[in-house]
């Protein structure tokens, strides 16, 4: 869960729409594969790590009113969701060299 709602994006744009400061909708590309996001300035969003094997690594939805209540109802939904952090995991780096 992110209280604001740009914390949620990683990486750079790659389809989708996008409105600066407003709105994201679409795929942010990183290192570690991408994401797919739909999120609105001013809302809370519900941000879901997906397996290794998912087409994207993270799901991020802005959510009208109470975030917490919204992760609580997915993880209902999906009882083998890994929760035993509150924290999203780091982009992987690439591999620096000796001529970066």
């Amino acid at each position: 869960m992110e209280p604001d709602w740009w914390r949620a994006l990683r990486g750079v744009a790659q389809r989708g729409a996008w409105i600066p400061g407003a709105l994201c909708i679409g795929t942010q590309g990183h290192h570690g594969g991408k994401d797919f996001v739909a999120v609105r300035s001013g809302r809370p969003v519900v941000c879901i790590e997906l397996w290794p094997t998912a087409p994207f690594s993270l799901i991020a939805v802005s959510v009208r009113d109470d975030a917490e209540a919204t992760a609580r109802w997915l993880s209902r939904l999906a009882p083998e969701i890994d929760s035993s952090t509150c924290w999203r995991q780091a982009i992987p780096v690439p591999e620096e060299t000796d001529h970066s």
